[in-house]
């Protein structure tokens, strides 16, 4: 509110992305950019040069980042999360964390994060379509989806590290490697956060998978937190409060609850819950893979979570990019940058305008922005539902 100007500022990249994430829709344009070295120019302007202002130039931490450097401080220390700090993430990540702080107290979890993000991209150009950017390129959906590498830069969020860990099942259920995409919905169960289950949960679940996939999560993410419930840990506490800010967050909640206080209470899940089931009952029927299943998990979630955050889409950026990529034509295309406009802004909208700030005008453009969100998550669901 102080400073309104700034605030435009450093959301305009948002839509200067999108436009670029459309180009390769623009026949005048999309033979010239088709090369892989577009794709990595971007890369390098979207995170690098956008990080040395953010982080160099301005000097800016989120508060989620002053939170990361004390867990990883504290996990150096040999202090254990849950029991001597809280915590909302999974039980490894302080440990993750606090070795890219021993590496480089000042830029270490900035190179960490960056480099889950290249390994994401370049994990996706091994899918059909390639690195350059086209329609067709997962790797280039992912890579100029603007929540991606917006969140990343501007508010320093580590769902990068898990989007790395989707990314890498993705490719092995594609080479049919089963065993391989266990193991890695495994570790970003176990150092990432636990809302990673919305991403692993789909791709087991899909026809890909193999009792090898299945197992190899299920044994290790089971001994782990089978392990910490013994040991008297109390894992759950920190996500128990955080389950019960009902309406926060671009869900279809958000505007009944500001404007008219209202709450599903101890049913607040029931919703999400039923559309998830009636969905994936369909789909799996229809023999659909782990990523038609992911992106209807998503939509369900996004559209009836009790809460969300807009930065949670990124750790499901790499299926969705898939899903995206494969359909081949403009709709979903058209629909990933619009959705991606509407994450990365809706952060803005709902952090004062929506609740009069800014006056009328300011309600009036907070609350487009949520509505846009919602609608963009109900075409999402009937996209999955017709076509899988």
């Amino acid at each position: 509110r102080e400073q309104p100007w700034l605030a435009f500022l450093s959301w305009l990249p948002v839509p200067l992305g999108v436009l670029a994430l459309w180009l390769p829709a623009w026949p005048p344009l999309a033979r010239r950019i088709a090369k892989p070295w577009a794709s990595l120019l971007f890369f390098a302007l979207t995170r690098v040069v956008f990080a040395w202002v953010v982080f160099g130039v301005l000097g800016h931490r989120s508060w989620d980042w002053s939170g990361f450097l004390l867990q990883s401080q504290a996990a150096l220390e040999g202090r254990l999360p849950y029991r001597d700090f809280p915590s909302l993430f999974a039980p490894g990540l302080p440990y993750l964390f606090g070795a890219a702080l021993a590496l480089s107290p000042e830029w270490g979890l900035l190179a960490l994060f960056l480099l889950a993000d290249l390994g994401t991209f370049l994990l996706l150009a091994r899918l059909p379509g390639g690195r350059a950017p086209s329609r067709d390129s997962a790797a280039w959906a992912y890579l100029a989806f603007p929540p991606v590498w917006y969140f990343e830069i501007r508010y320093g969020q580590e769902e990068a590290v898990a989007a790395l860990f989707v990314a890498l099942a993705l490719v092995a259920l594609a080479r049919g490697r089963g065993l391989l995409a266990g193991l890695a919905l495994a570790a970003g169960q176990l150092v990432t956060k636990l809302l990673f289950g919305l991403a692993a949960l789909p791709l087991l679940l899909g026809s890909r998978a193999t009792m090898a996939t299945r197992l190899a999560y299920l044994i290790p993410v089971g001994l782990v937190y089978a392990a910490m419930t013994v040991a008297g840990l109390p894992w759950m506490r920190e996500l128990s409060g955080q389950a019960g800010e009902f309406g926060s967050g671009p869900t279809l909640w958000r505007l009944p609850q500001l404007w008219l206080g209202f709450e599903l209470g101890r049913f607040a899940m029931v919703p999400f819950v039923v559309a998830l089931a009636i969905g994936w009952w369909r789909l799996i029927r229809r023999t659909a893979d782990g990523v038609s299943l992911l992106a209807w998990c998503w939509g369900c979630f996004a559209l009836l979570a009790p809460k969300l955050l807009p930065m949670y889409v990124v750790m499901v950026a790499p299926g969705l990019a898939v899903w995206v990529a494969r359909e081949g034509g403009r709709g979903r295309f058209l629909w990933w940058g619009l959705y991606g406009f509407a994450l990365a802004t809706v952060w803005y909208a709902d952090s004062g305008p929506v609740q009069g700030l800014f006056g009328p005008v300011g309600v009036a453009l907070g609350a487009g922005v949520i509505v846009l969100t919602v609608a963009l998550d109900l075409w999402l669901l009937r996209e999955v539902w017709r076509k899988g």
